[in-house]
């Protein structure tokens, strides 16, 4: 995806201020959970001597190994943050898994960056070796000696059509606790009834929808950029959560529904699941196929 695309994309979200309908979601290892989702954060010691942390964003395991899929652009700007940070001691880019009970802390591990593709804004990390965490929590251990017991994401690669039902895991605002959206694909005929406004650029939605990403009507919050999306049939991820555009719909009203879903003010941007299996299949990470 071009620089100019990408920066006007993130200049649409920031200026959103929309409602959201979104739910909490099971924590890791509940039944029907899903993969493990993680909040991607920057951690850091400040000059006081106190350990910081600013989110950036989510990501989903896809390997027993430890391989994490986040979009590339909250790697990006984990490292414009970090060029901030005057004085900053130990800057660690980490995923943190909430606690499965009430009583559980979050699990942290720091995070290695694998690959970045900034044309398709799919990033690949990797859990690593935190002395920090693996110290203090065993459960950071299990993982890294290949006791990983997070749940692993399981990819839908066919081809969708126009008003399948999907659900977004993530933090949304850098919420602590894992929240999910739900909402339905939707093709270029449904744009054409409703109109978008602020595209980037002439044509940009087709030449979009011609490298088959997906676009969903789902409320859609800052914070959930990385975070998969599953389709609600199968529970298999259908793709990442990339960007947000907004919807022209004074109109809407008079245009025809083709499903039975309100029309909302923007549209979420995802790139397929088939483009993430590329990636792992470029870097020899096995992944499993949606049942």
């Amino acid at each position: 995806m071009p620089t100019r695309t990408r920066a006007l994309l993130c200049a649409l979200a920031l200026a959103l201020a929309v409602g959201c309908s979104d739910t909490p979601s099971p924590s890791h290892g509940a039944a029907g959970a899903g993969p493990a989702v993680a909040r991607i954060e920057l951690t850091w010691w400040d000059a006081q001597g106190q350990r910081r942390a600013t989110p950036l964003g989510s990501g989903f395991v896809i390997s027993k190994q430890g391989h994490v899929v986040s979009a590339q652009h909250v790697v990006r700007n984990g490292r414009k943050r970090q060029a901030t940070l005057e004085g900053a001691e130990d800057v660690r880019l980490v995923a943190t898994f909430p606690g499965a009970g009430a009583h559980e802390d979050p699990l942290k591990v720091q995070l290695s960056t694998v690959a970045e593709y900034p044309d398709s804004d799919l990033a690949l990390l990797a859990l690593a070796a935190d002395p920090y965490s693996s110290r203090a929590d065993p459960r950071a251990r299990d993982i890294l000696d290949g006791g990983n017991t997070l749940g692993v994401a399981q990819l839908s690669i066919e081809p969708l059509e126009h008003g399948a039902a999907v659900v977004l895991s993530g933090y949304p605002n850098g919420q602590k606790q894992l929240r999910r959206v739900s909402g339905r694909l939707v093709d270029a005929t449904f744009l054409s009834e409703v109109g978008v406004r602020n595209e980037p650029s002439p044509g940009w939605i087709d030449r979009m929808l011609a490298r088959g990403i997906y676009l969903a009507d789902m409320d859609t919050r800052l914070g959930y950029s990385g975070g998969p999306v599953l389709l609600v049939d199968t529970g298999g991820v259908v793709g990442v959560c990339s960007a947000i555009m907004l919807l022209d719909v004074s109109d809407a009203g008079a245009a025809p529904l083709r499903f039975p879903l309100r029309y909302r003010s923007q549209i979420t941007v995802l790139i397929p699941s088939a483009e993430v299996a590329r990636i792992l299949h470029e870097h020899g990470v096995a992944w499993r196929e949606a049942d």
